[in-house]
């Protein structure tokens, strides 16, 4: 696509004023400053250059993508130019005149940007080389030969850099795929027609009309700004609040000079709201969010006037993948992914049919791209909205036939997307990796996330920018086979990820004291009342949980309630108080008590006034319980406080906080003793004297070797 109108002027000065910079020496004989910047070096007599450049630019390729209409941002022709500076510092000593002739242009280049600003964008926000890759005009697709699959029956190979199954880290790939820069940058454009407000109003009005299958709109905490008297916290967050009101009346009134300025208000727009609406807002505000988010991104992406007309009726038509975690639909070919409906399916390697890599995709403001700490994304779910896919990138591409941008990645699964007993008990915000490599279209991503192995999530945190406090951070100690629907203990982490990012590790800042955090564990969602694709493995029941009684007796939990089950309704409050009676009798094996029972004195103590209001009121009179006698007994003792607790459950469970800080069971019980260890007296055996080994040392010392 190329330059629009009003940029293209500008670029073509500060390109030819650079290529015609002059320096007046001595005796008035002057140079160009350009002139070792014009054309590359010639591989022949510098092959080291292609060695250690790894962009290679020159003034003559900048002018000729700009005459062929290569570029479609100032950006882009920005950082091909920065690249020409820092190509020549890099390559070049200090203090050489190759080198001070790039300081001396760089300088220029941004005299001569200021003082077209506007059109052109803000020097201060170009990106610059190190930042984002440089984006160039694209080269011809280069073949690359694919590994060949592994014949290996009952074997598959899950993708680059994936885990072997003995847990150790794959072999590195024998080859390197070759990639070109992304020359887009990412904002809203293309073909708008003779009036882009009215696009725009039509963005805004289906963003503002669009409602889920009950027919409840979505967009309405987005329509206008909050009273300030009402929310005073959101004008102390917010610098520039924004509205789709406000959009709106920027657009009437003829505010936004070109789609990348409305584009820009919009992102606004929704990085505010996320703010304030987080994953654990009640209701389904967040999913909403999310679902208009995905609209919005897809009514300004890069299409035709005919594409952005097209009704989405909901959101698994905008998803660009047919299924979800615990739904996921799996290609029938690994080499062919894409399902009759055009969705994306689930491969166990990433693919590389029809496909042009890139260094990155440059979107919205981000750039994602392979083997960076800050790889890890957020992607619409089609199946729930709220629980956005948890994803890492692997690599990043676009189709040959069309300008759609993509991403390779792999899924990572929550705890209520797999299959498991329900004696499994998992951390707070563990998830797990997966071999499921998934293509999604780059406006499936809506937020970034990060992922921590176990044993450096429990000793601290990345730095920034790798990770901040805003953004969803997870723990992974397991792996996930969606298959056979089993866990794996990952045992190297470096085998779980991208090849690129092992050698780029995220800076890491331990816990202020050194501690180990001790995780906290939870007992299954599905125990707990949490939906989910996912499912308890029926087939895989857990061994029973057995309860110990005061005679010391393995009791299963059903034998329990058997054994002490009312035969009335448990919401009887007799019933109640004559089970526990009878149950703390049988466990004393006391005698029988006496029909005028003194448990109704004891009933009264001041001990268990809070355990008698938790059973509520009760008429002893009748109360009779009989138990086998004991010969040579009187009648039995009254139960204590304690066992009425105990046999009536009238207790309450310990904090989580506590209770992590204890020996737990296979099932997250913790583990209580009646009694401390006993103290057990160490044996001591026979021992020589010190006298008796000094005398011995002295014998050998005494005695010359043989």
């Amino acid at each position: 696509m190329p330059l629009p109108p009003q940029l293209e002027q500008p670029l073509n000065e500060v390109v030819n004023h650079l290529y015609n910079l002059q320096t007046a020496a001595g005796g008035g004989l002057k140079r160009f400053y350009s002139a070792i910047f014009r054309d590359l070096p010639d591989r022949d007599e510098y092959p080291d250059y292609y060695l250690v450049i790894k962009e290679p630019r020159c003034l003559h390729g900048i002018m000729e993508s700009m005459r062929r209409g290569s570029y479609s941002s100032a950006q882009a022709v920005a950082i091909d130019l920065f690249l020409i500076w820092s190509n020549a510092r890099e390559y070049n000593e200090q203090g050489s005149m190759v080198y001070a002739d790039a300081d001396k242009l760089e300088g220029y280049m941004e005299r001569l940007w200021r003082e077209r600003t506007p059109p052109l964008p803000p020097f201060e926000g170009l990106p610059r080389p190190g930042a984002l890759p440089a984006p160039a005009a694209p080269e011809p697709e280069r073949k690359v030969k694919r590994p060949v699959d592994n014949t290996t029956p009952g074997a598959v190979a899950e993708g680059y850099g994936a885990e072997a199954e003995d847990g150790g880290a794959a072999g590195t790939p024998a080859f390197t795929i070759p990639t070109i820069p992304d020359i887009e940058n990412g904002w809203f454009g293309g073909d708008l027609g003779e009036n882009p407000s009215e696009v725009y109003l039509d963005i805004v009005q289906r963003i503002r009309k669009y409602t889920d299958a009950s027919g409840r709109p979505l967009a309405t905490p987005l329509i206008d700004t909050p009273d300030p008297s009402e929310r005073p916290d959101y004008y102390q967050v917010v610098d520039r609040p924004v509205s789709l009101n406000s959009i709106e009346a920027g657009i009437r009134a003829g505010g936004y000079l070109t789609p990348e300025a409305f584009d820009r208000d919009m992102h606004h727009l929704f990085t505010i709201a996320k703010l304030f609406v987080r994953p654990d807002t009640a209701g389904a505000m967040y999913s909403d969010l999310l679902v208009l988010q995905r609209l919005y991104q897809e009514l300004t992406k890069q299409s035709t006037p005919a594409a952005r007309a097209a009704q989405i009726a909901n959101v698994s038509a905008l998803s660009s993948v047919g299924g979800g975690p615990g739904n996921v639909q799996h290609a029938k070919n690994d080499d062919n992914p894409m399902g009759s409906d055009a969705k994306s399916r689930a491969t166990t390697r990433p693919t590389m049919k029809d496909k042009v890599f890139l260094d990155s995709i440059n979107y919205k403001g981000d750039v994602l791209k392979t083997g960076e700490s800050r790889d890890w994304v957020h992607l619409l779910n089609p199946d729930n909205p709220g629980k956005p896919i948890i994803a890492q990138i692997w690599k990043t591409y676009k189709r040959p036939d069309s300008p759609q941008r993509c991403l390779s990645v792999c899924w990572y699964y929550r705890p209520e997307e797999t299959v498991h007993p329900v004696s499994r008990t998992f951390y707070e915000n563990e998830v797990f990796k997966t071999g499921v490599f998934v293509d999604h279209n780059v406006e499936d991503f809506v937020d970034r996330c990060f992922v921590m192995f176990f044993t450096k999530y429990t000793r601290g945190r990345p730095k920034p920018p790798a990770w901040n406090p805003t953004l969803p951070l997870y723990v992974c100690e397991f792996r996930y086979k969606d298959d056979v629907k089993a866990f794996k203990k990952i045992k190297s982490w470096s085998s779980c990820v991208p090849e690129e990012i092992r050698k780029n590790e995220y800076e890491f800042e331990p816990f202020g004291d050194d501690r180990v955090e001790q995780l906290v564990k939870v007992k299954s969602p599905f125990v707990r009342g949490v939906a989910g694709p996912g499912g308890l493995d029926s087939g895989n029941a857990p061994a029973a949980a057995y309860h110990f009684s005061q005679d010391g007796k393995p009791a299963t939990a059903e034998e329990v309630d058997a054994g002490f089950a009312p035969t009335k309704s448990a919401a009887d409050p007799v019933d109640n108080v004559a089970l526990a009676v009878e149950a703390a009798t049988a466990l004393q094996t006391h005698g029988a008590l006496d029909e005028g029972i003194a448990a109704v004195g004891v009933l009264s103590q001041p001990g268990l006034d809070s355990t008698l209001e938790a059973l509520g009121p009760f008429d002893a009179a009748g109360l009779t319980v009989t138990a086998p006698a004991v010969a040579g007994e009187s009648d039995a003792a009254a139960p204590t406080p304690a066992e009425l607790a105990v046999a009536s459950e009238a207790f309450e469970p310990l904090p989580a906080g506590i209770k992590s800080k204890f020996r737990n069971d296979a099932l997250g019980d913790l583990l209580w003793f009646s009694a401390p260890a006993a103290a057990v007296p160490t044996v001591s055996r026979p021992t020589h004297s010190l006298a008796y080994l000094y005398w011995r040392a002295q014998q050998k010392r005494a005695t010359p070797l043989s």
